[in-house]
């Protein structure tokens, strides 16, 4: 199907896990020169353009994204995530905000919102968006890394002992649960 949109986003989506990002972007841009409003192959689009250090394309393509669909939390959480890396903390945490607006159970944007935090230095502050998510999240793995992140808020601190105590509770939580691999 060489004309098919999606059997190339799936493509890029397989050069892109292979780290193959200028195969993705090729595949990428022509699911979109089939359909320019097919939203998945922007997303990954963002993320190819961003790991080649294209920020400038990285952020047209989430852009775009997010103009595809409005109401759907994922384009704002990439995009935040794009933000994050460019150091540009603030308008990070108002790109996770506005996804945990359009969908307050897409948790996964509260450890971005703390993980900005950290780089601007304010552990209390990140710790508190990594509770939130954990407290929030039903899912057990994200409780764990959720868990996992607080602790290494504290590492970043040099808070060592409470980095540990933390890692002993995600062990308990893990061992409840049967994850023996966590």
């Amino acid at each position: 199907y060489p004309m098919n949109k999606r059997v190339h986003a799936l493509a890029g989506d397989y050069y892109y896990n292979i780290q193959d990002y200028e195969s993705a972007l090729s595949h990428l841009k022509l699911s979109i020169s089939l359909d320019s409003k097919y939203a998945p192959a922007y997303n990954m689009l963002g993320y190819s353009e961003s790991e080649l250090k294209n920020y400038d394309e990285a952020e047209q393509a989430f852009k775009t994204y997010i103009s595809l669909i409005p109401d759907n939390p994922n384009p704002y959480d990439s995009y935040a995530e794009l933000l994050l890396k460019m150091g540009q903390y603030d308008e990070s945490i108002d790109q996770y905000k506005m996804a945990l607006e359009k969908d307050p159970d897409f948790t996964v944007s509260l450890i971005g919102i703390g993980n900005n935090y950290v780089f601007k230095g304010n552990f209390d502050e990140a710790r508190n968006y990594y509770q939130k998510c954990f407290d929030q999240t039903k899912n057990i793995n994200q409780k764990l890394s959720a868990l996992n992140w607080i602790a290494t808020s504290y590492v970043h601190e040099g808070k060592i002992d409470d980095a540990l105590t933390v890692l002993e509770q995600r062990r308990d939580l893990a061992k409840d649960n049967y994850l023996v691999p966590a």
